[in-house]
């Protein structure tokens, strides 16, 4: 089915309309699935990179299973808590990543209140839950808050897919904002004063020098670093003296929990490389607090700059598709690709901006692909063309006898119209009728070399092209259409059209040269049996021999044709051997055999200026060579004669032992196949040898019974023709 071309034009617009629609919107308000994707490739890129972390001593202190069934369930006495910040006095700062709201006994929280206003430097936890619609923000209680030096919030918000990869550095509450526990322990532990900054890319969170930009969501990037760098202490080897002090002096502790259970639940799973890995609470606290510090966090494009280099990148696929030629397009895609996915990293690593190339990647593919699709459905028709045109030059170069043009122009149209909606109105127009459609109002509007187009208002085809083919095709051919066709596929029928009238006419004066050729060889040939009355008509019964012989060797029919030439030409040196030679009734003596030795090299000086074929040279040269190396003229042996001399050798001597000479009878059937059985591997060819058997029968004419073979000098059978 051939989609006519408007369609196949509105066709295109409409699916890449919607693929640009498609962009656009999941550009600037991407799907649930696809913002995953994105944040799966913001963890690669990142991954790749190199984050350089500080010099800042974090150790961190956790309860795990051996405190746990050492002090047994949560919550524990505070009495622990305040021993534990004792233990750690010389400790820079303590961040207690631990939740104590309510009262349990005055003197115990006392104690801990106490232990931590003593140290002075220590933060200590508070934690938002939800209650109805509202988020309830639950403090330690008011001595151990008064105590702290900053309160830090707790809660951590995972990711779209339930993975942990930002903070929220401040938290909103009542008029102003609470710190992250994270942020809190930063500015405990360095004195610095926070503050925010509004920048043209958004929010920025100021800590000192360091500008750390915060995404819409309020979240900041942490680095992708490994938490197991931080030395990690259990909580009850500290208590019990375990652990030198010196392994706090002048640290950042942070003190957690590493459990996870029906009653405590302090675990975050974070990704890790190609995966992902649960940490305690702490550790994320920690990897926090060093972002912060020292990391350089993203910032992600604005989604309407997204949104515009999806459709960017979608214009490079759909010329990728559409102008490239699709042998090779596929190797500009590559290159786009490499660009889409190089162009991440590079911003990332040189400006801290985030461009997640998911979406992008799918648009460049769907457009590519949509782009490509359309292009060889546009090329389907001109492919059809194309194909239909080798195919009519093929078969024209396989016609047998003289090919008449508008014969099979007239056969082979209907297709090409069908491909071209162009119809062939005449093949033999008359110069004068596009002289009439011009003077009846047609307008010309192209004339190049031999091609008129013509424009004919309110005619059934108003658009005629009349073509001027080759000499001696006789006058115009005239074509015409309804409707405006593509300019490669009229240059592809008027091509076409060129090629089987030029073919015609060419291949119909080549025969007519070839059969001319051919009876002047034949004529050469004639010649030659005419001075010697007695071998009339051998050259032609030798060259249909060997022709047969070769057929009947199933050799290659070019082959086949250039031994049939040089068989027929085969005896041509004889006509430089003297009448009274050729025509001596009695024995030859020694001179007039050495005369009549030469006449094949005679032959190919002679046909020299012609250029025959090489297979036809070798046949008149060496059709008197034998395999045992008794022949003549050069005396060749074995491998040395060509496969054309065997043949010809062949078929020359059966003609002559089948054929009545003055010097002998002719030989009956029997005889002549008992002397090349005789001779089969010594003189003559085995194979060629036994193909003449095969068909040597029906070549054999009876003539008269009886039969002999002259006597040579040297007292042997000899054949001579």
């Amino acid at each position: 089915m051939i989609i006519p071309r408007k369609f196949r034009f509105l066709g295109g617009l409409f699916f890449l309309g919607l693929c640009f629609l498609w962009g656009g919107y999941e550009g600037n308000s991407p799907s649930r699935m696809l913002e995953e994707l994105e944040r799966d490739a913001l963890d690669l890129y990142r991954e790749m990179e190199s984050h350089p972390r500080g010099d800042r001593n974090i150790v961190l202190v956790l309860a795990r299973e051996t405190s746990f069934r050492k002090f047994g369930l949560w919550p524990w006495s505070r009495k622990i808590h305040g021993r534990m910040v004792q233990l750690l006095g010389n400790a820079r700062t303590i961040v207690l990543d631990l939740i104590f709201p309510d009262n349990q006994s005055s003197e115990e929280d006392l104690f801990l209140a106490q232990a931590v206003k003593e140290h002075g430097n220590c933060i200590v936890g508070a934690h938002f839950v939800k209650e109805g619609d509202e988020n309830v923000l639950i403090l330690p209680y008011p001595e151990l808050a008064a105590s702290a030096r900053y309160l830090g919030v707790t809660n951590v918000v995972p990711d779209l897919d339930g993975l942990y990869r930002f903070i929220t550095p401040l938290w909103d509450y009542g008029r102003g904002s609470l710190p992250s526990i994270s942020l809190a322990a930063c500015l405990g532990d360095t004195g610095i004063s926070p503050g925010i900054t509004r920048e043209p890319r958004g929010i920025s969170l100021l800590l000192g020098e360091r500008a750390l930009p915060m995404e819409p969501f309020g979240g900041i990037w942490i680095a992708p670093w490994n938490y197991e760098d931080y030395p990690v202490y259990e909580y009850v080897d500290v208590l019990e003296g375990k652990v030198p002090w010196s392994s706090f002096e002048d640290a950042l502790v942070i003190v957690g929990m590493d459990v996870s259970g029906a009653m405590v639940q302090d675990m975050v799973t974070m990704p890790w490389k190609t995966g992902t890995r649960t940490i305690p609470g702490a550790a994320f606290v920690a990897l926090g607090m060093e972002t912060l510090l020292y990391g350089n966090p993203p910032r992600a494009l604005f989604r309407h700059e997204i949104a515009f280099w999806v459709l960017f990148w979608g214009v490079l696929g759909g010329m990728a598709g559409f102008f490239c030629n699709p042998r090779w397009s596929w190797t500009v895609l590559l290159l786009l690709l490499g660009g889409l996915l190089g162009i991440p990293f590079f911003l990332l690593k040189h400006a801290g901006l985030w461009f997640p190339p998911v979406i992008p990647l799918l648009e460049l593919l769907l457009v590519y692909m949509v782009a490509l699709f359309i292009r060889l459905v546009g090329l389907y028709r001109s492919l059809r063309l194309g194909n239909f045109y080798s195919e009519v030059l093929s078969s024209l170069t396989k016609q047998e006898g003289v090919i008449t043009p508008g014969a099979y122009l007239k056969e082979v149209w209907p297709k090409i119209q069908e491909l071209t909606s162009i119809t062939l109105l005449k093949k033999h127009a008359s110069p004068k009728r596009m002289e009439k459609l011009l003077e009846g109002g047609g307008r010309l509007l192209t004339r190049e070399e031999g091609t008129w187009l013509i424009k004919i208002p309110f005619s059934p085809f108003p658009y005629r092209l009349f073509i001027q083919p080759p000499s001696g095709w006789g006058g115009l051919l005239e074509l015409g259409w309804k409707r405006r066709v593509s300019r490669e596929d009229l240059k592809r029928a008027v091509a076409l059209v060129l090629s089987i009238s030029w073919f015609g006419v060419a291949l119909r004066r080549e025969e007519e040269r070839l059969r001319a050729f051919q009876g002047a060889i034949r004529a050469v040939a004639a010649a030659v049996d005419a001075k010697d009355p007695e071998t009339r008509g051998h050259s032609d019964r030798v060259a249909l021999l060997s022709r047969a012989l070769a057929e009947a060797l199933e050799l290659p029919s070019e082959f086949v044709e250039e031994l049939h030439f040089g068989a027929l030409l085969h005896d041509v040196g004889k006509i430089g051997i003297p009448d009274a030679i050729l025509q001596k009734p009695s024995r030859l003596c020694e001179e007039e055999f050495e005369a009549m030795k030469a006449h094949p090299l005679l032959g190919q000086g002679i046909l020299e200026p012609v250029h025959l074929p090489k297979v036809a040279v070798q046949g008149i040269l060496e059709h008197h060579e034998r395999l045992d190396g008794s022949g003549y003229p050069k005396g060749l042996k074995g491998d040395e004669i060509s496969l054309a001399g065997r043949i010809v050798a062949v078929a020359d001597a059966f003609d002559a032992l089948s054929s009545r000479r003055t010097y002998k009878d002719q030989w009956s059937l029997e005889r002549i196949f008992a002397y090349f059985r005789e001779n089969r591997g010594v003189r003559y060819d085995a194979k060629v040898v036994d193909a003449l058997f095969r068909i040597g029968e029906t070549w054999y004419e009876e003539e008269l019974p009886g039969g002999g073979l002259k006597e040579s000098k040297t007292g042997k059978e000899e054949v001579l023709e």
